[in-house]
């Protein structure tokens, strides 16, 4: 998302001054169609990971990716304009892996099992919640259990995730190629960045 302009105003007050989007957000396109097509996804895809790309390469980890926070413009253009509570891989995370009220940084269903844990913020954050995201575009739901935090932890915990064509039997089962090590529960693991993640996708579904 493009910025023009920052500053301080005269009570010592920060402001920013960012581009006007029109359109809607991931979520409210999952929640009208169902899911997305996988020419779509990727086009989606492309555009996010291209941005969360931008601020991995600027030490950035944006640590709440999730449709709600994934803007698609009326051209169909994605926006990942929510870095609220992007955080520094130089910074070490201690007490401020929890707010003040102890509420986790982030959103579960999206946080990689060593965010929830708390820790230094690393890329390997990111690239999990993409993947989490990529699935949903293409099945309509989550990979992991969806009733309750306690299924999700025990779902997480056991490195069992739903393969998409179990969800969608259309879906090739080459996609388990991409996700599976996307969902490993060792970051190191998991695809070196977001390009890269994108472009195991591409091979998928562009091949």
């Amino acid at each position: 998302m493009t910025v023009y302009d920052f500053g301080i105003t005269g009570n010592a007050r920060g402001y920013l001054v960012m581009e006007r989007l029109n359109g809607e957000t991931l979520r409210e396109a999952l929640r009208r169609d169902g899911r997305l097509t996988q020419a779509r996804t990727l086009h989606v895809m492309r555009g996010v990971c291209r941005a969360v790309d931008a601020a991995h390469r600027r030490e950035l980890v944006h640590r709440d990716l999730k449709p709600d926070n994934i803007f698609l413009t009326k051209e169909e253009v994605p926006k990942v304009p929510d870095f609220g509570i992007a955080k520094s891989v130089r910074l070490e995370l201690d007490s401020d892996a929890l707010t003040a009220t102890g509420a986790i940084v982030g959103t579960l269903a999206y946080m990689s099992p060593e965010q929830v844990r708390g820790g230094a913020p690393n890329p390997s954050w990111d690239v999990w919640a993409l993947a989490v995201v990529a699935y949903e575009m293409l099945t309509g739901g989550h990979p992991f259990a969806e009733t309750n935090s306690l299924d999700w932890f025990a779902a997480v915990a056991a490195g069992t995730w739903i393969r998409l064509n179990v969800r969608q039997p259309e879906l090739p089962s080459s996609l388990d190629s991409v996700f599976a090590p996307a969902f490993s529960l060792d970051p190191a693991e998991r695809p070196s960045g977001a390009l890269v993640f994108m472009h195991n996708l591409e091979d998928v579904l562009d091949g």
